[in-house]
């Protein structure tokens, strides 16, 4: 066990040293303090107008990139909600697309078949309701026969070259086309007339 004696002389150095440390700090603090006091009080105005503009054009320029910030934020909010209701507002055109083979099979069954058939007539039945689903939900066939060639809603695959018909008409559509609203599902795939 060490002497409280040389425990209490330990204590007494060290808080002499730091007293003396802290002592000539602030020695040393005063003088720079002197130092820079007589600078201070010869010191023009213009210093201080000087950090006053230079302060005033660092919030200018703060205020500026907080303004472009937020309008960018508020775009960026805009373009999010557009995108969401896109999204949902478009959710069955992939649906859509899935069932366009299921009817062009209906209509390759009907175009083989002979009214009157009940093979045939229940085929047409489920068609007709499976159209009447489809049409209710926004999907609509693109009309094409006798209408000018629309490169947007058509996909011209052949020609035809009756010269009673219009040039750039529709002749034939070979496989039917659809859209839900504004947007193209699939195009028609037509046979186009050129002279």
């Amino acid at each position: 066990m060490i002497p409280q004696e040389d425990n209490n002389e330990e204590k007494k150095t060290m808080q002499d040293m730091t007293e003396e440390e802290l002592k000539e700090e602030q020695d040393l603090i005063q003088e720079v303090d002197e130092a820079a006091g007589t600078d201070e009080e010869t010191a023009p105005d213009e210093n201080r107008e000087d950090e006053l503009k230079r302060l005033t054009d660092e919030a200018a320029e703060l205020r500026d990139k907080y303004t472009r910030l937020y309008a960018d934020f508020e775009n960026y909010k805009k373009r999010a909600a557009k995108d969401k209701s896109s999204a949902v507002e478009y959710a069955k055109v992939p649906v859509f697309e899935k069932m366009l083979p299921v009817l062009d099979n209906f209509d390759r069954s009907l175009n083989s078949g002979t009214p009157g058939d009940p093979f045939y007539d229940g085929v047409a039945l489920v068609s007709r309701q499976l159209r009447e689903i489809l049409s209710a939900e926004g999907l609509t066939e693109i009309e094409s026969i006798g209408k000018p060639f629309d490169p947007v809603t058509m996909n011209a695959v052949m020609t035809d070259n009756d010269e009673e018909k219009d040039e750039d008409v529709v002749t034939e559509e070979l496989q039917k086309g659809y859209q839900y609203k504004d947007r193209v599902v699939r195009p028609s795939m037509v046979k186009v007339n050129k002279h």
